[in-house]
């Protein structure tokens, strides 16, 4: 309300200007003088509110959305330690408000870009926050599986690296662990990053796992090689997902970490 306002104020002065400035001196002036200044109110009303409203409207919208998330352990994370990715998702959250998304759905984009962004960061980060990371992953996968469909699929392997909207089916209780694990990530891939570990490092427990999961599951593990092919078993795809880290949280801890950073940085789910 106060923005229509504000842009009413500032047209009608201008136009009251340009008015005065038009019919100075002239014959007739007080009524050429009123006709001028409505028609360029008009215009000049139409002018704000097609190029400078909603402008300005994206601006304070984007700058709410970074003040609600600067309570998101990860948004913040983000903002410390990788500003550039920061600020092209807050530039993002802009643009998508400008052209008509809501805060709730900006909110969503938002999130799913830290998540994606925050990905390739997994393979450098300690393998502590590697581990909890991973472990949110598969009880929010988990708990996606329960509600049934194709929702837990869409979360492990979302297409083209589009906002899952399956994130925002998880309990908030699911979505709060999510950024906190992901803004440790963030925060030990920055100050004490590792080299990611080699297929050499890991090669004892990944055949190790890989063979668990091929007397459980046969020749469908080969639907894990491409999971988004069109014709897999979407059910099955994302169970054997789940029973492969889960098999994997068995192991030692240092080992957990260093397969799991093997296989993130080489192409496993896109959690």
């Amino acid at each position: 309300m106060w923005m229509h306002v504000l842009v009413t104020a500032v047209c009608g002065g201008l136009a009251a200007s340009l008015a005065r400035l038009t019919v100075r001196n002239r014959a007739g002036g007080v009524v050429t003088q009123r006709i001028i200044f409505g028609l360029a109110f008009v215009l000049l009303w139409a002018a704000f509110q097609k190029t400078v409203v909603p402008r300005a409207q994206g601006l304070l919208a984007s700058l709410t959305i970074e003040d609600e998330f600067a309570q998101n352990p990860a948004f913040s994370a983000l903002r410390k330690y990788d500003r550039l990715t920061f600020d092209s998702v807050i530039e993002a959250a802009g643009q998508s408000l400008q052209h008509g998304a809501t805060n709730a759905q900006v909110m969503t984009e938002v999130g799913a870009r830290i998540k994606i962004s925050v990905l390739p960061k997994v393979s450098s980060a300690s393998d502590q926050a590697a581990i909890q990371y991973v472990r949110v992953v598969v009880a929010s996968a988990g708990e996606l599986e329960r509600q049934g469909g194709d929702l837990c699929y869409q979360f492990l392997f979302p297409r083209d690296n589009a906002p899952a909207e399956a994130f925002t089916q998880l309990a908030m209780t699911t979505r709060g662990a999510t950024y906190a694990a992901l803004a440790e990530v963030i925060r030990t891939s920055a100050i004490s990053p590792q080299a990611a570990p080699s297929q050499i490092d890991v090669r004892e427990p990944l055949a190790y796992i890989a063979s668990l999961v091929n007397n459980r599951y046969g020749s469908d593990v080969s639907m894990l090689e491409n999971p988004g092919a069109p014709e897999v078993d979407k059910t099955k795809v994302c169970a054997m997902a789940i029973y492969m880290y889960t098999e994997i949280f068995k192991l030692p801890e240092s080992t957990q970490g260093k397969l799991l950073r093997f296989m993130l940085n080489t192409g496993g789910p896109k959690t």
